[in-house]
């Protein structure tokens, strides 16, 4: 429990952190493209990680499950390397030099911008509570109903994670052109409309239907949602506070996210496969209203001190 805790924090910060470098060192046109990248790192490191465990199965033992784990040690090496030669940005410079760094950002951002928090989650709660339920549940339900064993499971996922590296950088280059609420807006009302034939078409249980399905589940109602938050959740607060705004609407809604897997067992039980379907649906209708609810921020100049939320209006660019 102390181990999963300390890794939570670690990568919550790092998260942010990542994202924002990106963020603010990018073109002001490209900003959803470049921290696209960065996103695109999860189905990147889904695949590596499935992939692994596919050898793994296959080679049995009680030893094989070890060796993700212990391979994962040279990730965490070459990530310290990357970033540690990274310099800070020149947003981030800017702010220093005006003397506006502020003490205590986190007691900050919940002050001044705690609605931009709160509507964060929202936004998140789609993506990451909704893979809970059409992945991380969904591969437990296909193999709990023998549906699908666990090399097929395993070679959906690493299908869908090949797809995912791509389509979450195709719906962050779209967020450039079309904006970042609009790409929210409809895939949140396409995974409303998914949740239920989701399920329906796993229960066939032929093999090219799941495949399929967790192709779409992952790489439409999830990459799409992490595309356009990689560049919506640093704009949606001032440069001052940034860091901590979004890694807290972030890592609060994962945090929330987490108990997903337990409540879709008990609906599970109570109503079947309707259940992780009905909650799947509910997700993606809070991401929704989440979305409906924030600013478009594309198009629109760097909040850094001055910004919407404190009565600001930034001058609208062309794009």
């Amino acid at each position: 429990m102390f181990v999963r805790i300390v890794q939570g924090l670690a990568f919550g910060a790092e998260w942010g952190g990542a994202i924002l470098m990106s963020y603010e060192h990018a073109p002001w046109k490209k900003k959803g493209k470049y921290t696209g990248i960065v996103q695109a790192g999860f189905p990147v490191g889904l695949l590596l990680a499935n992939l692994v465990f596919l050898v793994s199965v296959q080679l049995g033992g009680e030893l094989a499950w070890r060796i993700p784990f212990l391979a994962s040690i040279v990730l965490v090496v070459v990530g310290l390397i990357i970033r540690s030669k990274v310099p800070e940005s020149p947003v981030f410079d800017e702010v220093k030099d005006s003397g506006a760094i502020v003490k205590s950002p986190i007691v900050e951002v919940l002050k001044t911008d705690w609605r931009n928090i709160v509507k964060g989650i929202g936004l998140r709660i789609a993506e990451t509570a909704g893979y809970a339920v059409s992945i991380t549940y969904m591969i437990s339900y296909l193999n709990s109903q023998h549906l699908a064993d666990k090399t097929q499971t395993l070679v959906a996922l690493c299908i869908a994670s090949a797809i995912g590296i791509f389509a979450t950088q195709a719906w962050a280059r779209l967020t450039d052109r079309i904006g970042r609420r609009p790409v929210y807006i409809w895939s949140c009302a396409f995974a409303v409309l998914f949740a239920i034939p989701m399920f329906l078409l796993v229960n066939t249980g032929l093999f090219i239907f799941i495949i399929a399905t967790i192709a779409v589940s992952y790489g439409v109602c999830q990459n799409s949602l992490a595309g356009a938050q990689g560049a919506w959740f640093p704009e949606l607060f001032q440069a001052k506070t940034r860091a901590s705004g979004a890694s807290l609407a972030y890592q609060i809604s994962a945090t929330i996210s987490g108990f997903t897997p337990f409540i879709t067992t008990l609906l599970f039980v109570a109503m079947g496969w309707m259940g992780p379907a009905v909650l799947f649906g509910l997700y993606a209708a809070i991401g929704l209203w989440a979305a409906l609810a924030t600013r478009e921020t594309w198009g629109k100049k760097e909040r850094q001190l001055a910004d919407e939320a404190t009565k600001s209006t930034p001058q609208s660019v062309n794009v």
